[in-house]
């Protein structure tokens, strides 16, 4: 039974995360990498790149992987006070509003 693990809008981000597991010797599937095209037929989420793992066990393995990605992702970004985008780390202004961060 094959188990969704991962899948993220960027290509590249879902890249990662495949190098991340396969070089724990985690074998994933990739799916959807080549939707771009049924774009307007399908819901946005449903064309993102994915990875799916084939047992219980890999997902079982693979989601510490996973969830430390994540959280490393997650400090690299803040959130706007006024508008609430998600922002990356580099920007000092909200990209969105130009919003200045608040200071904590």
């Amino acid at each position: 039974m094959m188990k969704l693990i991962y899948t993220h809008q960027n290509s590249i981000v879902v890249g990662l995360v495949q190098s991340a597991l396969e070089s724990k010797g985690i074998s994933v599937e990739l799916r959807n990498h080549m939707l771009s095209g049924a774009a307007g037929e399908l819901a946005p989420t449903d064309l993102w790149p994915q990875l799916w793992v084939e047992t219980e066990r890999q997902y079982q393995r693979a989601k510490p992987i996973v969830d430390q990605f994540n959280q490393q992702q997650s400090r690299q970004t803040w959130r706007c006070h006024e508008c609430n985008e998600d922002n990356d780390a580099a920007f000092e202004v909200c990209w969105r509003c130009q919003s200045i961060p608040l200071v904590t």
